[in-house]
């Protein structure tokens, strides 16, 4: 789940910082695609913009950053060394997002390659879920809220950019390439476990983060591939609305 967000992070960069000439409001700073310092213009423009991104920017119709709302999330018939559950996850609400770094970031036009990493100190979640099945050996049917602290994420995105024409403009269409999400500390509580035995319930959680190193072999890849789908779609959509010279134009 944390993928998800970091991944929704990533996009609100790309689109805040390649924006339509026809809709860029006058707070927003150009950068330019011959310009020999672009990566210096993205993180800057980023930065400019941080105050805006956390509470959402109309004008670029882009969503606020913290909190940041993921409506649904549903997984079934999942297994895995230490899962076996078909679970789904409401109001994703995340915390935090407006405390990122970016620590590097580079984009080759030419090469059709772009590469950031982005570094968040503290991510909060709240959600709802219903999961049932099995949790290491643990058997679980239940429903409720839960909450979640990810603490050092970092977060590595490396895309590929592939030119094509439409209606005689150039456009560019992103396709996966790498994503990964490193994180220095993972707590989950699952609230409601077991309804009737708040005991069994809270020793549930604590044998669930004891082997939180386990889980997370088996819920990143899930987390991952969603976010990267999220991420294409969210990205091709802007990209096919409008061409590369009324994104990236040339000084």
């Amino acid at each position: 789940m944390k993928a998800l967000y970091g991944i929704s992070v990533i996009f609100v960069l790309f689109v805040a910082c390649g924006v339509s000439s026809k809709k860029i409001p006058s707070f927003v700073h150009r950068c330019y695609r011959n310009d020999p310092h672009l990566s210096e213009c993205f993180i800057k423009v980023v930065n400019e913009l941080r105050p805006r991104l956390a509470k959402g920017i109309p004008e670029l119709n882009l969503s606020p950053i913290d909190p940041m709302v993921i409506p649904k999330i549903s997984v079934t018939n999942y297994t895995g060394a230490s899962l076996g559950v078909d679970a789904e996850f409401t109001n994703m609400t995340f915390y935090g997002g407006k405390d990122f770094v970016i620590k590097n970031h580079s984009q080759d036009f030419d090469a059709g390659e772009c590469h950031t990493v982005i570094y968040i100190p503290k991510i909060n979640m709240v959600t709802n879920y219903r999961i049932k099945g099995k949790i290491l050996i643990l058997d679980i049917d239940s429903s409720g809220k839960a909450e979640a602290t990810f603490s050092d994420l970092v977060i590595t995105a490396k895309l590929k950019m592939k030119k094509y024409q439409k209606n005689e403009k150039e456009h560019l269409k992103f396709e996966k390439d790498i994503f990964d999400i490193d994180i220095g500390k993972a707590i989950i509580h699952l609230n409601n476990i077991f309804p009737n035995n708040p005991e069994i319930s809270e020793n549930t959680n604590l044998v669930i983060n004891e082997n939180m190193d386990l889980l997370m072999q088996d819920i990143k890849p899930i987390a991952l591939k969603t976010a990267r789908d999220i991420l294409l779609n969210l990205l091709n959509r802007v990209y096919e609305t409008f061409s590369f010279d009324e994104l990236w134009p040339l000084e």
